[in-house]
């Protein structure tokens, strides 16, 4: 009986959410939401670096998505249409922003463009999406629209 209990004390400290970081700096020393952008697709999301990706996400999302979903849910795309080119577009800053997830309201929110090549079986098929990033100090955290 005690080894039950042990384990599902073992699996529920596995399965639980990672506290949300302080992000005290910005992701690959990026400044702008363009260069946010450009280092969490080109470089973090790209190259299967989840738990940088993670990093990047803002505060109130790393609370609403578990770390092993979201790498989980990454991964699993990447398995299938992993990315081969990001190109990032200039940025449209709006004063406010409803995120569709959980229909809470944010300022400051940077609209990134950003076309992504994504590598299938028959070849390759090019896609472009509104990344949503919201300023946390100097930094640009982002609200995925999809976990």
């Amino acid at each position: 009986m005690w080894r039950l209990l042990v384990g599902a004390v073992l699996l529920a400290s596995a399965l639980r959410p990672l506290p949300a970081s302080a992000q005290d700096e910005c992701a690959g020393g990026a400044t702008t939401p363009e260069e946010t952008a450009s280092v969490l697709f080109g470089d973090y999301l790209a190259s299967g670096q989840w738990d940088l990706a993670y990093e990047v996400l803002h505060p109130e999302a790393q609370l609403r998505l578990a770390y092993p979903m979201f790498a989980s849910v990454r991964q699993a795309g990447a398995a299938f249409t992993p990315l081969v080119d990001v190109e990032v577009f200039p940025a449209r800053v709006v004063s406010g922003w409803t995120w569709g997830l959980t229909g809470l309201n944010f300022t400051n929110v940077a609209e990134v463009p950003v076309r992504f090549v994504r590598g299938t079986v028959v070849g390759t098929l090019p896609t472009v999406e509104v990344v949503s990033l919201v300023q946390v100090g100097d930094c640009w955290r982002w609200l995925p629209l999809l976990p």
